[in-house]
């Protein structure tokens, strides 16, 4: 349900609007005098708007097209608001007596079951080819071209992302202040939010791509945790209205969560890197952060600050960084997932198994610390480039509840 404030400013544009139709120009500092405090630029923004179409309106030199245009417009967010509401207020009690919200939603929504539906299309940014990534080892001087293009394409793919999340919150909040609110976010979007018992998987979303709900599991206690599902969901919604329409909903589980890796090219890798942008948005993030060695103190600041996973936290830590640096994901002694700094040349990536010596294969070892720290030569972790300089690196690694690893790399320059 929209707040207080938001109320007030949908109160404030519908007395302006009927005041428009029997005054020939309303004052508008009479209006923005009853505005909450800080809502005064959208106000302002919204009246303005009004105010041109309604001079464009009554203008016989004004373009009758452009007018219908701005007035279909408005009457499609108006209908988009209703059945938004609509859903708000029948939504709990069918997910509640529903052993399967998923399919309740659709039906909600007027959407086929969501059993029935077909395997999406690719709904990536970026053609499903582009998956066929470079996987070559050592350097001709084809394969460091290979590697160039191949880096090229990750960058500009997560520039893209970045951007994307960035605009979202922008366009949103006009005073944007840490942790983010996800919440409003998602209700500006028209999205719903529930709780209820998933069995299986720890988010969904469900939508026709123009209104619908995000359900998160109940048993998820963690905050920062909800808070993710809640970022990844608004992600799909964002990204992948092809998949959305084809099929109505995403399921998320853990593992969907901790898929980071760009080189997948995957819709729920995309939906990872934008949601860890739009919870950690560049303009809240302190621009000194990676001038130093990244260390898992740096990530749990991060992570308190933002209310994020430290999934998300050390990421973004290590993406910004100035130092060649890798936070690498581990269970099971098997890597899950990595992600390397920007300051890399030339191709590498941690080897698949973690090798004797790394103080993570320590941690696999039952006795042992949930903290180690250790120096090494950089082939223990990595294969490709920086291998074959023979330099170290500086491991801080740090076993996290029962199944997983997370391991920060920095190069000793």
């Amino acid at each position: 349900m929209p707040s207080h404030a938001e109320q007030k400013i949908a109160d404030l544009i519908e007395r302006f609007i009927k005041d428009s139709r029997s005054t020939a120009q309303p004052d508008m500092a009479s209006y923005l005098a009853h505005c909450p405090r800080g809502m005064e630029s959208q106000l302002t923004e919204a009246l303005e708007t009004i105010k041109l179409i309604l001079e464009c309106r009554y203008q016989p030199s004004a373009s009758d097209e452009l007018v219908d245009e701005g007035i279909s417009r408005l009457e499609v967010l108006r209908a988009k608001k209703q059945r938004f509401e609509k859903i708000e207020d029948a939504l709990d009690p069918v997910v509640e007596a529903s052993r399967h919200p998923i399919e309740a939603i659709c039906n909600l929504l007027g959407w086929r079951k969501a059993a029935q539906a077909s395997t999406p299309s690719h709904g990536c940014l970026l053609p499903a080819h582009a998956g066929v990534m470079y996987r070559g080892r050592g350097g001709g001087s084809g394969q460091a071209t290979d590697w160039l293009l191949w880096n090229a394409q990750l960058e500009s793919r997560e520039r893209t992302l970045c951007d994307r999340a960035e605009s979202l919150l922008r366009k949103t909040f006009t005073d944007l202040q840490a942790p983010v609110d996800v919440a409003t976010l998602a209700s500006r979007l028209y999205l719903s939010i529930k709780d209820a018992e998933l069995e299986g998987f720890d988010g969904c979303l469900v939508s026709d791509g123009e209104v619908g709900a995000i359900v998160v599991n109940k048993a998820s206690t963690n905050m920062q945790r909800r808070r993710y599902t809640i970022g990844h969901e608004i992600a799909h919604f964002v990204l992948h209205k092809p998949s959305l329409k084809a099929r109505g909903f995403f399921r998320d589980g853990m593992g969907d969560f901790l898929n980071f890796d760009c080189s997948d090219w995957s819709e729920e890798s995309e939906a990872n890197i934008f949601a860890s942008y739009l919870l950690i948005p560049s303009m809240l993030f302190a621009e000194d952060l990676g001038c130093t060695k990244p260390t898992f103190a740096d990530v749990e600041r991060i992570a308190h600050e933002f209310d994020v996973s430290l999934a998300a936290a050390a990421r973004r830590l290590i993406r910004a960084s100035n130092w060649r640096s890798c936070v690498v994901v581990s269970s099971n002694g098997e890597v899950i997932w990595h992600a390397l700094s920007q300051q890399f040349d030339g191709w590498q990536r941690p080897w698949k198994n973690l090798k004797d010596g790394t103080a993570a294969k320590l941690l696999t070892l039952p006795g042992t610390k949930d903290h180690l720290a250790e120096q090494m030569p950089a082939a223990f972790w990595f294969e490709g480039a920086v291998a074959s300089e023979q330099v170290e690196v500086l491991e801080e690694s740090k076993r996290l509840g029962d199944s997983y690893i997370y391991s920060l790399l920095t190069v000793v320059e």
